[in-house]
């Protein structure tokens, strides 16, 4: 362990950043730190845009070798780093004419978003991701076995059908933490890039989907009513698309509440907006239930009118 009081920084004359008396990177115009990252703002004579860049600091403490930044970010070339936000994602900086900016950087978002799937912070991660585009897969990518273990948790932390239907339209059987984010989860204990880290993904979707929507169908009625586009959409993201079991288990749930019929053409209107009208329909007459048969109809309908 090191104390971070005893740390000096420093900007030698050369623009080289100095810590506790060695060279680490060049070129630094500015820099801001805390006790689990440095952040550097660098420029190259040859470019027109100067870099923000981030590196654990811990690497820089403990170890002879050379350090290599973990990330780094195009910005305005003269800008300035303030500082950023310790324990979240916020950078400052102040751009050259004067006016302050605030950026976030992916390293910080995935950082946060490690620990808020690690405390089981289920919907404030879901709506950083929403904002900052952060692909959702990461929900189940992160820890598999322990995502699966508190779905249930996850399902009704998050709560909201807007949200657990942008995680389930987002699932796909790739490893997010092997691809996009692999350099955010080089050193991470529990994935490997192996063959039974891919394997284990075969089957997310179907595995995710399926206790998903076993878990929102054992809840009270009200809150199956309120989630229960997300039930749609799981039978909808299997492969294939299991659109009949979807047209005859919202069928089954209309007939079992006070306003079933308006419940009703709500969620065929919402699979219509999923799968094809022509199709829709044929899927709905090889059910051979009429009545269901003739709400779809009517969808199609009143879509064409539309």
């Amino acid at each position: 362990m090191f104390n971070f009081e005893d740390i000096i920084f420093g900007i030698s004359k050369t623009n080289d950043l100095v810590v506790n008396g060695r060279s680490f990177f060049k070129y630094v115009g500015s820099y801001t730190a805390d006790e689990d990252y440095l952040l550097t703002v660098t420029f190259d004579s040859h470019s027109s845009s100067s870099k923000l860049q981030i590196a654990e600091l811990k690497d820089i403490l403990t170890t002879d070798k050379q350090i290599s930044y973990k990330s780094s970010r195009a910005i305005e070339r003269g800008a300035m780093l303030i500082g950023y936000e310790t324990g979240s994602t916020r950078v400052w900086l102040q751009m050259p004419r004067g006016n302050l900016e605030t950026i976030h950087l992916k390293e910080l978002l995935l950082n946060k978003l490690k620990k808020l799937l690690n405390d089981l912070h289920f919907k404030d991660a879901a709506v950083i991701m929403k904002k900052h585009r952060i692909d959702m897969n990461l929900f189940y990518d992160h820890n598999p076995e322990f995502f699966m273990k508190y779905i249930g948790q996850f399902v009704e932390d998050i709560g909201s059908a807007e949200l657990l239907n942008l995680f389930v339209a987002s699932l796909n059987n790739d490893n997010v933490t092997l691809g996009i984010y692999s350099e955010n989860y080089s050193n991470s204990n529990h994935i490997k890039l192996d063959k039974k880290a891919v394997k284990s993904n075969e089957n997310k979707v179907q595995k995710v989907c399926t206790t998903i929507r076993e878990h929102i169908l054992s809840l009270d009625d009200i809150h199956i009513t309120d989630l229960y586009t997300t039930v749609i959409l799981t039978y909808l993201k299997e492969q294939p698309p299991q659109v009949s079991k979807a047209l005859l288990a919202l069928r089954e749930q209309a007939l079992k509440l006070p306003h079933g019929k308006e419940l009703e053409k709500k969620w065929i209107a919402y699979v219509s907006l999923l799968a094809p009208t022509e199709n829709l329909f044929n899927v709905a007459l090889s059910t051979y239930d009429l009545n269901l048969t003739l709400a779809v109809a009517e969808n199609s309908q009143m879509v064409k009118f539309l």
